[in-house]
Formats: C-alpha cells, sequence, structure tokens
C-alpha cells in the first residue's frame, strides 16, 4: 500500500476519530480529570522558572506521545492489511 495512503488513513483516524471514540471513554475522561487536578496542583509549588522547564518538558512528552500513537496506528493498519491478504490467499 503507497504510504502516504497510509498516511493520510492513520492522521484522519487519530486526528478525528479516536478524539470522538475517547471522548465517550468514561475511564479515560475520569483520569484525564484526575491528571489534570494533579498537575494544576503540582503547578502551584512551582517558581516561574521551574514553571517555564515545566511547560517544555510536557510539550516534548506530549509530542512524543502523540507521535507514539501515530506509528501504533500505522503498524496496526500495517497489521490488518497484511492479515487481510492473508485470509485472501487461503
Amino acid at each position: 500500500m503507497d504510504e502516504s495512503i497510509l498516511s493520510l488513513i492513520v492522521n484522519f483516524m487519530t486526528d478525528i476519530k479516536l478524539d470522538e471514540k475517547v471522548m465517550l471513554d468514561e475511564p479515560y475522561l475520569k483520569l484525564q480529570d484526575t491528571e489534570s487536578t494533579a498537575e494544576d496542583d503540582f503547578k502551584e509549588t512551582l517558581s516561574n522558572k521551574q514553571k517555564k522547564e515545566y511547560y517544555k518538558l510536557s510539550d516534548l512528552r506530549e509530542e512524543r506521545s502523540a507521535r507514539y500513537n501515530i506509528l501504533a496506528y500505522q503498524q496496526g493498519m500495517k497489521d490488518l492489511f497484511q492479515f487481510l491478504v492473508e485470509l485472501a490467499q487461503k
């Protein structure tokens, strides 16, 4: 399969469809709320300089996590396509 087509599918599915799904998942939303509260409490203990460094670190972690999700979705799609090809050959 053309990698650019796979990239388009993955981008669509991770940007739109996956976001729609997680926003309906109660355990995810509860974890998100708990994390947000804990993060707010933590940030209150930091100096301005520490907050600046924390935000840089947080941005990097979010970027890495987003990249990981894309790679995981791509691999899942590739595995699915390979599985379908193998089924078609039987």
